[in-house]
């Protein structure tokens, strides 16, 4: 603010004391302040982005976080994925992008999509919810190799998902409805599903006639109480993580002919091992 407000010969003394005390934050702070600074010196603007670019890439989460708060700004002296090979400097350095919190960061992030590091191409994905949906959706998103984990977390996000970029793959967390599911699925037939942490679901009827299905995970999702949308699903692996000793298992068991793996969590209604449907061959 002072910077903002300040005659010329005020912001150059501000900035200029901000360089003296040469810590990490006070470069930072110098370099946040040229975006208030209309008028200064070019060569003391020149002498904060140098001694900024020191800074960048950066080397640690608290280093990224603190970039990111500085704004746009500092999209111009982050580097481009080719000049940030190394998975570590390239992931601190979306995670600074992200940071700025700004519709300008898209682009940028969008070029981190083809990363050629899947961990670093995992921090665009997870940025998703701090941007415009459907945008983001269309310009990062849908650049991401089909192999790499996207996880949506609305209805939104799954709508944009279908009709920007659609994945056999699929991670649900959060309060995304059943009605949202059960249109995407009946789009894109899914290989693998996970639904994680849903309050709102009661029932999973969005499953029925999902034929190409083989892989499912469903946990945390306290509300449900019917399980028949899980018949007969040709899945050969499960993970069953449900809270309520009111639901009946053994009726999905029996009827799941494919399974080779299961992974059974919580509580559930009484089941037994001789409750397998005869073909099935699995590890429990």
């Amino acid at each position: 603010m002072a910077v903002a407000q300040g005659r010329p010969r005020e912001r150059t003394e501000i900035i200029q004391a901000l360089l003296a005390r040469g810590s990490q934050r006070s470069v930072l702070l110098a370099l946040a302040c040229l975006g208030y600074a209309a008028e200064l010196d070019p060569a003391l603007r020149a002498e904060v982005e140098r001694q900024a670019g020191r800074l960048i890439p950066p080397t640690s989460v608290g280093t990224a976080r603190e970039l990111g708060r500085i704004g746009p700004l500092v999209l111009e002296l982050l580097p481009p994925p080719e000049r940030a090979a190394a998975a570590p400097a390239a992931l601190y350095t979306v995670q600074a992008a992200g940071g700025v919190l700004s519709e300008l960061a898209i682009p940028f992030l969008a070029r981190y999509s083809a990363h050629p590091a899947y961990e670093v191409r995992a921090e665009p994905a997870r940025l998703w919810p701090r941007f415009d949906t459907r945008r983001y959706a269309a310009e990062v998103i849908s650049l991401l190799p089909a192999d790499q984990n996207v996880t949506v977390v609305s209805d939104a996000e799954l709508a944009a998902l279908a009709e920007f970029s659609p994945r056999q793959d699929l991670n649900v967390v959060g309060e995304v409805t059943g009605e949202a599911l059960g249109t995407y699925l009946g789009a894109i037939r899914a290989l693998y599903l996970a639904v994680r942490g849903n309050g709102l679901l009661t029932d999973l009827g969005f499953l029925k006639g999902q034929d190409t299905l083989r892989s499912i995970e469903i946990s945390h999702c306290s509300g449900i109480r019917d399980l028949s949308g899980l018949t007969g699903l040709p899945v050969r692996s499960a993970v069953l993580d449900l809270r309520s000793d009111l639901l009946p298992i053994g009726p999905v068991l029996a009827g799941w002919t494919a399974l080779r793996d299961l992974v059974l969590r919580g509580t559930h209604a009484n089941w037994s091992l001789d409750g397998f449907a005869p073909a099935s061959s699995w590890t429990a």
